[in-house]
């Protein structure tokens, strides 16, 4: 069964300049966020045949596929055509994409579900696993991975900390209200990886040495139109006037001053 892992990206360094009313990230280095490296460790351990990193970002940002090879992935898939900021804020646009790549990276005709077949001529069985972030691409509101699961015809298990493999089924344990759940995956599913799953160490440095030499697939998948568009991005107006920039050497350390200084404010 292949196993393919919906990469996104992260910024390892901001400068969110208030003047402009939105976070300036044309500068900031890319690199791949700490659940799209749990989620690749996840696939490794449930013994996929193949882990394919697929991701929807531009050519530039290759650097972060190239990182996603180097944490275990065996391919790196990237949809070609371009998806504009007002449909990525979209996440069917999104969701619809990675779904209509993965069924023709799995070989599947359109159509395809996870189903038993109906009757005669029915499709083929969609035989896959998915990971992604729970917090996914569109901007952290981790819709995505439910979208897709419906798109596929696949169960899904959200906030997913921990994976085990073992007897031909899948173990996963995640939280669900408070509570800590457990789960028996025994064929294709959807998994999006919680904020508390352990993330993996640094690849050795043979791994980073192959990553950077493998090649970079591309396949041509057409958006659809969004439906969802943002209407624009407001600032505090005395920020603005202000121009400040709020940076650090890390994010981490960039989200903590950030939060300084809006309690400095008072700002909720």
């Amino acid at each position: 069964m292949k196993a393919f892992v919906c990469l996104s990206v992260s910024f390892s360094t901001w400068n969110i300049l208030w003047s402009m009313g939105a976070p300036d990230t044309s500068e900031a280095q890319r690199e791949l966020p700490a659940l799209d490296r749990s989620a690749l460790e996840m696939a490794k351990k449930a013994g996929a045949d193949e882990v394919v990193a697929l991701g929807w970002f531009p050519a530039a940002d290759e650097s972060v596929f190239r990182q996603g090879l180097a944490f275990g992935a065996n391919r790196a898939v990237r949809i070609a055509q371009p998806i504009d900021e007002a449909a990525a804020v979209d996440p069917l646009v999104v969701a619809a994409g990675l779904a209509e790549a993965i069924r023709k990276l799995a070989g599947v005709p359109d159509g395809a579900t996870a189903g038993p077949p109906s009757g005669e001529g029915a499709p083929e069985p969609l035989k896959v696993l998915v990971f992604c972030g729970q917090a996914s691409a569109e901007f952290g509101r981790g819709a995505v991975g439910p979208m897709l699961a419906e798109l596929l015809g696949l169960p899904v298990v959200t906030g997913v900390r921990a994976l085990e493999a073992g007897g031909g089924a899948l173990t996963v344990k995640a939280w669900q209200d408070d509570l800590l759940a457990t789960y028996k995956l025994d064929g294709p599913a959807v998994i999006t990886v919680g904020p508390d799953a352990p993330a993996p160490g640094k690849p050795n440095m043979m791994l980073a040495a192959k990553a950077m030499r493998a090649p970079i697939e591309s396949i041509d998948i057409a958006p659809r139109p969004a439906s969802l568009r943002a209407r624009g991005v407001t600032s505090n107006e005395q920020r603005r006037r202000g121009k400040e920039a709020v940076a650090g050497s890390s994010l981490a350390e960039t989200v903590q001053v950030l939060f300084g200084r809006l309690r400095e404010r008072r700002v909720v």
